[in-house]
This record gives structure tokens, sequence and C-alpha cells, in this order.
């Protein structure tokens, strides 16, 4: 799993900055105008995105068949995919919540946070 994980880190590497570097901006944009609407639609979008694309760019590079017929089992394949994708939501949430200290009067209460990420 670790193998899959780091293969996953590597691969996705230009993607992960990209999205820290677009977070990061709607983040500072979502503080300074006082609209969290910024940073959680871009972070739910991310969250959301990045398995459809490390999926995409598995089967553009045949991954999938070279990992099966490594004999590596499909449930720890399709696991690698969900293991990052739910550390950025946790991240992101974590930076929500950061904002919503922030933000003198957010619009959005804070019983509202868990669910923009289920």
């Amino acid at each position: 799993m670790k193998g899959l994980l780091l293969k996953e880190l590597i691969a996705s590497k230009a993607i992960l900055r990209w999205y820290a570097f677009l977070f990061t901006a709607f983040f500072i944009v979502g503080i300074v105008l006082q609209n969290e609407g910024f940073f959680f639609g871009v972070g739910v979008f991310m969250a959301v995105s990045y398995p459809s694309i490390s999926i995409a760019a598995d089967e553009k590079e045949k991954w999938l068949k070279f990992a099966l017929a490594s004999g590596c089992p499909p449930l720890k394949i399709a696991a690698s995919k969900y293991v990052i994708p739910l550390t950025l939501a946790l991240l992101i949430a974590l930076a929500s919540a950061l904002a919503l200290c922030l933000i003198p009067d957010p619009s959005l209460p804070w019983m509202g946070l868990p669910v923009l990420f289920t």
C-alpha cells in the first residue's frame, strides 16, 4: 500500500501543486472579501475531482493492467485512489474552519461546514 500511495503522490505532484496554489489564492480572496464561498466551492471541487484525474492518468499509462498482472489486489489499488483525496478533503475542512475563525461574521454557520464535505 505504501508503494501505491507513493506512486500516487509522484504521479500527481504537479496537480497537487496546482491545487495548493489555487486553493491558497481562493482562500486569500475569500478572507479579504469575507466570503467563505470562494474557498468552500473550490475546496469541494478539488476533493471530488482528484480521484477522476488520478484514474484518468493511470488509464493513459495503462497502470491498472500492469498492477493487476504484478499481483496487486484490486482492493488496494482502489483504496490508494481515495486515500489522498480523503486527506485533501480533511485539510480543506481544517483550512475552512480556520477561515471561519478569521472571518468576523461568516454567513455560513459552523454547523454547515460538515455538510459541505459529505
